[in-house]
């Protein structure tokens, strides 16, 4: 990613716009320090964050549909 890039994120207008921001790439690459740092920024500025990897997510959302999906067959029986 070139500076001027980082250096737009870094206004955060992203977040004004409701835009999720994934970042992508191979192993040590500074993602996850960019996402840090971006999330920092934000709590500071009074804002939440929520941070996870793909993974985590991909388990929350299953999780979550597993969950409705019971509740759903649990209603009908």
């Amino acid at each position: 990613m070139d500076r001027h890039r980082i250096m737009a994120l870094a206004q955060l207008e992203f977040i004004k716009r409701a835009e999720v921001l994934h970042f992508l790439g191979p192993p040590g690459t500074g993602k996850s320090h960019l996402a840090t740092a971006m999330g920092v920024a934000e709590v500071k500025a009074g804002r939440s964050v929520y941070r996870c990897s793909l993974a985590e997510l991909s388990e929350a959302l299953t999780k979550a549909e597993r969950d409705e999906l019971c509740g759903i067959l649990g209603d009908t029986a």
